[in-house]
Parts: C-alpha cells; structure tokens; sequence
C-alpha cells in the first residue's frame, strides 16, 4: 500500500512540505517546513468517524503549532476533503476484512468546512438551517444549500434555531441575507 498524496493548497506552500495519507495505517503525515522546526505531525484519522477524526487532528495541530492560524488549518481541513474520494476508494479496495467494505458515516452535522476552495458555513435563514456557499471566484455571489453530499456523507448544518453556543448567523429572509451582501459590496476595505 502507497500513501495517499493529498495537495498543499496554495495559502499552505509556505508552511506545509509533506501531506499525505498513511493509509495501511489509517494517518495522516503532516510535515511543517523550517519554519515551524519540520516538525512531522502524525494522526490517526479513520473515515468512518470524520467529525471525530477532524476534532481529534485540530485539537493535535493546535497544541504543536500554537501559531497556525484558522485559516490555515481550514485549508488543511478542505484539503483533506478534496482527497476523501481517493482515501474512501483505496479503503474499500484494500479492505479485507469480514464486512468486506468500508462502512462510512452517513450524515454530519457541521458548522463550517472548505471544499475546493469554497466555503460552507452554517447560517439560519427564515428559521431554517443552510450551508451558505461562496462563490468561487470571489464575486460575493453565494448559493445556500440545505445538504452538501461528499464521498457518501451528507453534510447537514448544525445550527438550527434552538442553537445557543455559539449563537447561529440568523436571517428573517433571503431578502436580509441578500441586502447584506449588498451593503458589504459597497464597504471599502481599510
């Protein structure tokens, strides 16, 4: 078995020099550049407990790099989602066990994740949870979707009205949501 190469995003060249996954031993191989000592990260990381999986290597990123900040481990987050795919398909392959395949999560509920470059973030709007999306080449266009499907999970938002901490973006209606991002277009940046 050979690890799964996973692609240094662009904000992370300067940062990250090895990111693959180990999938014989079900890791994931982060080395820093000099900057950050080299310093290799390697965590258990199992596709059929993601959000844990995701807690887990935020938790251990953090604690070795105190100064990685939250965009970039985003980045590393939405790296490792544009390569789940590749990591469901070779464990379903390789998989020999008695259950014969890999039984993956079905659905997560998420607050905010990066796929391909897009973000997705939990927001209410008319009382109702969506992802709001952004639109990938920085206009401020945005779509809302109600469920995002990846590799054979659903991605549910997690804030819903009753949601307390933290407090959920909520929107009367598409119409409020729509004339804030008219106004944020207007807004110079200092």
């Amino acid at each position: 078995m050979s690890p799964i190469p996973i692609s240094i995003p662009e904000e992370l060249v300067e940062t990250l020099s090895i990111f693959e996954y180990l999938d014989e031993n079900q890791l994931i191989k982060i080395q820093f550049t000099k900057q950050y000592q080299n310093k290799v990260i390697f965590q258990p990381f199992k596709v059929n407990a993601l959000e844990k999986s995701f807690r887990e290597l935020e938790r251990k990123l953090k604690a070795a790099i105190p100064k990685l900040t939250s965009s970039q481990y985003i980045a590393i987050e939405g790296a490792i989602y544009g390569e789940l795919n590749k990591i469901v398909e070779k464990q379903n392959k390789d998989d020999n066990t008695v259950q014969g395949s890999l039984s993956i999560e079905k659905t997560l509920q998420l607050r905010k994740f990066v796929i391909d470059g897009r973000v997705n973030e939990s927001i209410i709007v008319d009382n109702r949870p969506y992802f709001i999306t952004s639109d990938e080449s920085g206009s401020g266009n945005y779509s809302l979707e109600e469920r995002i499907e990846i590799a054979g999970n659903t991605f549910l938002p997690q804030d819903n009205i009753t949601t307390v901490n933290p407090l959920p973006y909520k929107f009367e209606s598409e119409e409020e949501l729509e004339e804030y991002f008219a106004k944020a277009k207007n807004e110079k940046v200092k």
